[in-house]
C-alpha cells in the first residue's frame, strides 16, 4: 500500500508527513494509561469504602431496632395456619404486621409467626416508691411514683 520513501540518509519512511516518533508515542500512551489506572484505583477504593460504610449502617440499623426487643417465634404444623396467624385470640393476615393489639411487630407466614415487642420493660427502679403503668396507646411503659402524676428517675429498660 505505502511506498517507502527514501531519505537522503538512506533510511526508508512510511509516513514522512507525520512528525511522531516511537518514543513520544510510547511516553504519551504510558502517561495516559498511568492516569487511567490511578483514576480506576481511586474509584475502586471509594466504591469499596462506600460498601463497607453501607454494611456498617445496615448492621447498626438492625442492632438499634432489634437490640433490646423481646422476640419469639411460633411454628405452625402443616395446615394449621391456612387463613393467617392467630395471636392472643386475634387472626392476623399473612405478611408484615406493623403493630398487633398487644404491641408486637410480627411477620406471619403459613410456616411460622415471628414477633418482637415494640416496648422495653423498665428494671432497676425503686419498687417501694414507684410503679409501672403500661400505656397501650403508645406501646410503652411509664415509671411513676405511687402517686401517678409524679415521674420516677433512675431506672433502665430491657427488651
Amino acid at each position: 500500500m505505502f511506498q517507502p520513501m527514501e531519505r537522503r540518509s538512506g533510511h526508508h519512511e512510511f509516513l514522512p508527513h507525520l512528525q511522531i516518533t516511537w518514543t513520544s508515542l510510547y511516553n504519551s500512551t504510558e502517561s495516559t494509561c498511568r492516569d487511567l489506572l490511578e483514576t480506576w484505583s481511586s474509584l475502586e477504593a471509594a466504591h469499596y469504602t462506600m460498601k463497607i460504610f453501607l454494611a456498617f449502617l445496615l448492621a447498626m440499623g438492625i442492632i438499634v431496632t432489634q437490640g433490646d426487643a423481646f422476640c419469639f417465634s411460633k411454628l405452625f404444623k402443616p395446615g394449621e395456619a391456612e387463613k393467617g396467624c392467630m395471636l392472643d385470640g386475634v387472626l392476623y393476615p399473612f405478611g408484615e404486621i406493623p403493630r398487633t393489639e398487644n404491641c408486637f411487630r410480627c411477620s406471619c407466614s403459613k410456616n411460622e409467626m415471628h414477633c418482637c415487642s415494640l416496648y422495653h420493660t423498665p428494671v432497676n427502679y425503686d419498687k417501694e416508691t414507684c410503679k409501672v403503668i403500661f400505656n397501650k396507646k403508645n406501646c410503652d411503659y411509664e415509671v411513676v411514683q405511687k402517686h401517678p402524676s409524679k415521674p420516677c428517675s433512675g431506672y433502665a429498660r430491657v427488651g
